[in-house]
């Protein structure tokens, strides 16, 4: 069997979060906002609630977080796990560190465990996916494997640099 462990990190740009709501955002599961007559960027839906559940089942290592919202704020590090018992954030560590780099966004780190190599072409195709429906995004993967044939590296470029408009009001139930 070809089950190792992976180090799967996440970085974006964007506007950061707030130091004091991290744990929550990532130790709750199901916490997600009310159908709203705007949508927003930057809230959390289920997927990085499984990527942690995923690492909690593989490893059993807590995912770490880094987070800022620029220029004058600090680097908010936070490492998580969750008690799935009770819903709750098992928080490690939760820190500010100094920002000297004026760096703005957010980095999100897990260990997983499984064999990549059943998942490797679903993973492959949803980066591509992703690039697709995302012109204004950057993806890039890098696998490096014990033996060096076995790594490689994917990079979708960004193609626009054109932000889409907030979506407009939609109708629950349209007529």
């Amino acid at each position: 069997k070809d089950y190792s462990y992976y180090k799967l990190t996440v970085t974006d740009n964007g506007c950061g979060m707030k130091h004091e709501e991290i744990p929550k955002m990532f130790g709750t599961v199901l916490s997600g906002t009310k159908y709203g007559v705007r949508q927003e960027r930057g809230k959390f839906g289920l997927g990085s609630k499984m990527v942690l559940i995923w690492s909690k089942m593989s490893t059993g290592l807590p995912m770490t977080i880094r987070s800022s919202q620029g220029s004058g704020k600090q680097i908010s590090l936070v490492q998580l796990d969750l008690d799935i018992h009770s819903n709750a954030p098992n928080v490690h560590k939760h820190e500010k560190l100094p920002n000297d780099h004026k760096w703005r966004g957010s980095q999100v780190g897990v260990t997983i465990g499984g064999e990549f190599s059943i998942y490797k072409r679903y993973t492959v195709n949803y980066l591509r996916e992703m690039a697709v429906i995302t012109p204004y995004a950057r993806f890039e993967m890098i696998f490096k494997a014990e033996d060096p044939s076995k790594s490689f590296h994917i990079l979708h470029s960004r193609r626009s640099e054109i932000m889409p408009p907030p979506p407009s009001k939609a109708k629950v139930h349209p007529s």
